[in-house]
């Protein structure tokens, strides 16, 4: 049953599940479809900003509102980004195992954080139901929180949320050619060796200032001289004297 009995904010149970109508200038050809949006706990214990709300985000295919739980398992759950694995290996997040790269080599998050979204768009949300989170299969959880391109608000709001749907769900993205796909995974090889040359840098300098000196070619051996301070004054008996 759809009701607005429950407003649509970060103080969401985990199920709450919303449905929003599109309006998009930029794709006309989804208006009157709906995003139906389903709180998720992934965000929370990363953590705790005031306004941000996680939520799995599905597409209808038509311009019905789902009304039972069978109908929205139904829909499909929108990529919120990809990656390559090489670069999240380490940060995967406490309890989660890292996922089973596609046929692209590519792993992929499904929550994407909510801020600020506009009141009309609140107003608009309409409550369905908490019903039990199904939660993605295969999906990357990150321990370090959202990234920047699936964080949605009142300015990207729905056209970012779209955007993610083609070029993941619909691969309309140059990351599933050969070609865009070969370069992608060349730049973050190239990426993932420059931050473990920064992590044994890091490791170097911190508490290991005689190794990191080594590595820079700089000769430690020899002893340090003490350190102290000269003298450039007048001499002492020739100010006693004086004084006399």
């Amino acid at each position: 049953m759809v009701t607005k009995n429950k407003r649509l904010s970060k103080k969401c149970d985990i199920g709450d599940t919303f449905a929003i109508e599109i309006k998009s200038d930029k794709y006309p050809e989804y208006n009157g479809k709906y995003l139906i949006l389903t709180k998720s706990k992934y965000g929370d214990f990363v953590w705790d900003i005031k306004g941000y709300a996680s939520f799995y985000v599905k597409l209808t295919k038509t311009k019905e509102i789902p009304k039972t739980q069978e109908e929205l398992d139904e829909l499909e759950y929108i990529i919120s980004s990809a990656n390559a694995p090489v670069l999240e290996e380490r940060y995967v997040a406490p309890g989660y195992e890292m996922p089973i790269p596609d046929q692209y080599g590519l792993i992929y998050s499904y929550s994407f954080s909510y801020m600020n979204l506009s009141r009309e768009t609140i107003n608009s949300a309409c409550y369905l139901g908490n019903y039990p989170v199904k939660y993605p299969q295969n999906e990357y959880i990150s321990s370090t929180g959202f990234r920047g391109e699936s964080s949605i608000d009142k300015w990207t709001f729905p056209d970012k949320t779209l955007s993610h749907y083609k070029w993941y769900n619909l691969k309309q993205n140059d990351l599933y050619t050969k070609e865009g796909n070969e370069l992608f995974h060349q730049r973050t090889q190239s990426e993932a060796q420059f931050y473990k040359e920064m992590l044994e840098r890091e490791k170097l300098i911190f508490g290991h200032e005689e190794e990191y000196l080594a590595w820079m070619g700089i000769d430690t051996s020899q002893e340090e001289e003490e350190d102290s301070l000269t003298y450039v004054g007048p001499d002492k008996d020739e100010g006693t004297k004086r004084k006399s």
